[in-house]
């Protein structure tokens, strides 16, 4: 590194003085600056990406319809906790921020599988993880994706289901009153 790739690391000292600052606007953000339909929207790319694995594989038939209906409802939710967010910011609501707050930060929890994916039990999240195949790439809906390239119809449809009910308690830790 010190004699080809950053010499005098300069580029190192970059990096992390643009990460500090990262951090920083993190941690004194009064609400935590997550973009929750944009998330979505990145998700809707993700099941349309799925269903093009799935119609060019052996099992075109599969219905990805519950994985698809969990993303629609954490659509819903998505753009509903952003609005009450934003809205907590305008009128300063303290509690409603702290509300806000504790489901950004609890989310993500709901995209882990307890027991790992199929063939990497370290690996938890169900929306995406680096494949086995393609080294640092990742699959989207990883252990439906290796299900169908593995041939396994049965555990590609345990998986769909796994996967939208994953998706399913994202949205619910989401939800706010209703």
């Amino acid at each position: 590194m010190s004699t080809f790739g950053d010499p005098g690391f300069r580029l190192h000292t970059a990096m992390g003085q643009f990460l500090s600052l990262i951090v920083y606007h993190i941690a004194d953000d009064i609400l935590i600056p997550w973009d929750l339909p944009h998330a979505a929207t990145v998700l809707s790319n993700y099941i349309t990406e799925l269903n093009e694995t799935i119609t060019s594989s052996d099992y075109s038939t599969l219905d990805i319809t519950p994985i698809a209906d969990a993303i629609a409802e954490f659509t819903t939710q998505a753009k509903r906790i952003d609005q009450i967010g934003k809205q907590a910011l305008a009128f300063n609501d303290t509690n409603m921020i702290g509300v806000v707050n504790s489901k950004y930060r609890d989310f993500p929890r709901g995209f882990t599988s307890v027991g790992g994916l199929p063939g990497r039990q370290t690996f938890k999240n169900i929306i995406s993880a680096p494949g086995i195949d393609n080294g640092y790439g990742a699959d989207v809906f990883p252990a439906v994706t290796d299900s169908v390239g593995g041939g396994n119809e049965a555990a590609a449809k345990e998986w769909i289901e796994k996967s939208a009910r994953a998706v399913s308690r994202a949205a619910e830790i989401l939800r706010i009153g209703e």
